[in-house]
């Protein structure tokens, strides 16, 4: 499977792997300046979190910027995300996070 797969043209597809946004989460989440600081679009890094809506559920994690997704990239990624949410919420139990990967499609 590909992470960038082009389906057909005009269509770009890329995986997304992260946690629900839930209630708690968003909590300690307001309380940090780096979550103030990836809502204003201000210092992003190559493991920033992005916020995607699935399902009627919003969830904060990474988009896979990878040409090709296997198990050990999705592994590594869950890995990446967990930390990057524990770094900004200290006090979150992050192993109780359910971590969710799904398809984004963009047309183009």
């Amino acid at each position: 499977m590909t992470g960038n797969a082009s389906v057909a043209a005009g269509v770009l597809v890329k995986l997304f792997i992260g946690a629900a946004l839930t209630p708690d989460v968003r909590m300690q989440l307001n309380q940090t300046s780096g979550w103030k600081e990836l809502q204003a679009g201000i210092g992003g890094s190559e493991h920033a979190l992005a916020v995607e809506r699935f399902q009627d559920k919003e969830y904060l994690g990474q988009i896979l910027e990878t040409a090709i997704v296997d198990l050990e990239t999705l592994a590594d990624a869950e890995l990446q995300v967990r930390q990057t949410i524990q770094e900004m919420c200290p006090a979150l139990n992050i192993d109780a996070l359910q971590v969710t990967v799904f398809s984004l499609v963009y047309m183009q």
